[in-house]
């Protein structure tokens, strides 16, 4: 089910927002005065009203799918891959459904050695399960192939590697009252990622009603690997297997992340980086039950990030961390301060410096200096960050050296 309705009563309803109204609640030290964060813009209400048709996909590769693979696997796979099913449900009665998650497994770089063709085609039904299904890898293959061809093929770029779906919880908060956190375990792009979650956080920005189909806010993504480095490029955020071009806010990321203690209770702020200050807006589907996913461009493992450029860190960056009381909340210092809840779980300060650095190196957004975490919280108040510098110069002047030295090219 679409909402429909004017896209008018959309920017109707979001007019008030892009004339400077917060999206969140502020948490400002008296130093500097709290600006507005996460504010959307009148660009950003010009895109929620332009992409409303953008969310409904792509029907081609839609009805391509339909036409291939999914009279392929409705034909042959339902006995382990339908409704409650040994396998994988990707073989659902719903078009939808099905479209979105057979897009998980598939890499149409390269058909073949793609998951899809691979698993699908190795007569795992016969060999495990008794049930022959009669698929190869040629008929896999071929399928797929058409199903690229003759519509996929002309669809905008939603990624290379999916996660798994999640359903929204039933209850968003709405933008006033905050967030609610998500994972999704990215075993499911690869058994070598089982319990390397992304992490976002999500509200109600807008709520449907009167014709406006309502709209989501997603922040402060997380990549969570528990056992080895990865470098994580190009997020993008889907609604049940749809993607609002427009909502690329996340497609610029390009960070490597280190290994680290991932929490099993999942209300236990975890210890890893944001990859993006940025907040994202996306358009609301369903009525009710809307599943999110997230896909990736590249998830590629990677030697743990280093710092190459300590002593400018620690004649440029670390005294402003004393300076501007940073040890006060995120911990450590010469006097070892304990920090609070939650800045000392999320971003320990405790640390000796090259370590320190290391962190510090993950929060640099390489294409824009400016705009990286690392300067975005304590600076413009990210993410309900108290702000701790009342000038861009005050933080660019010191710190900007030391990032330009961190992410130089490596001499050959």
């Amino acid at each position: 089910m679409r909402f429909a309705g004017p896209r008018i009563l959309l920017a109707a309803a979001l007019l008030p927002l892009a004339c400077g109204r917060d999206t969140q609640r502020t948490n400002a030290v008296q130093a500097a005065p709290s600006a507005p964060r996460a504010s959307l813009s009148a660009r950003d209400a010009l895109h929620l009203t332009q992409s409303l048709t953008a969310l409904d996909g792509c029907d081609g590769g839609r009805q391509a799918f339909k036409d291939s693979v999914y009279t392929l696997i409705r034909g042959h796979c339902t006995n382990c891959h339908d409704s409650g099913g040994r396998g994988p449900n990707f073989a659902v009665d719903d078009l939808e459904q099905s479209y979105a998650r057979v897009l998980r497994y598939q890499n149409f770089d390269n058909v073949a050695a793609s998951r899809f063709v691979k698993k699908g085609g190795s007569m795992h039904c016969l060999t495990d399960y008794g049930f022959d299904c009669a698929t190869h890898e040629a008929d896999v293959a071929l399928a797929v192939n058409d199903w690229w061809t003759n519509g996929e093929s002309q669809c905008p770029a939603k990624g290379k590697l999916f996660s798994p779906g999640k359903t929204l919880p039933e209850s968003l908060p709405n933008r006033d009252d905050g967030f609610t956190k998500m994972r999704w375990d990215l075993g499911g792009i690869d058994v070598r990622l089982r319990r390397t979650y992304l992490e976002l956080e999500a509200q109600q920005f807008v709520s449907p009603g009167d014709g406006v189909s309502g709209a989501y806010q997603f922040r402060a993504p997380r990549l969570e690997p528990p056992n080895s480095a990865l470098n994580v490029r190009g997020i993008r955020i889907l609604v049940n297997g749809k993607y609002d071009t427009m909502a690329d806010g996340y497609t610029g990321i390009d960070v490597g992340v280190a290994p680290g203690t991932v929490p099993t209770d999942t209300a236990v702020p975890a210890p890893f980086p944001v990859l993006s200050s940025r907040a994202q807006i996306v358009l609301q589907d369903r009525a009710a039950g809307d599943e999110i996913s997230v896909s990736f461009d590249a998830l590629d493992p990677i030697a743990t990030p280093t710092c190459r450029a300590l002593d400018t860190f620690k004649a440029k960056v670390m005294p402003a961390l004393a300076a501007r009381h940073c040890y006060n909340c995120h911990s450590g210092g010469a006097e070892h301060e304990p920090g609070t809840a939650p800045a000392n779980q999320r971003f320990s300060l405790n640390l000796p410096p090259e370590e320190l650095c290391r962190q510090f190196v993950q929060r640099i957004d390489r294409n824009h200096f400016r705009r990286s975490p690392l300067v975005t919280y304590p600076l413009n108040g990210a993410n309900d960050h108290p702000r701790v510098f009342i000038t861009s110069g005050e933080v660019m002047d010191n710190w900007g050296p030391w990032m330009a030295e961190e992410t130089a090219p490596v001499a050959q």
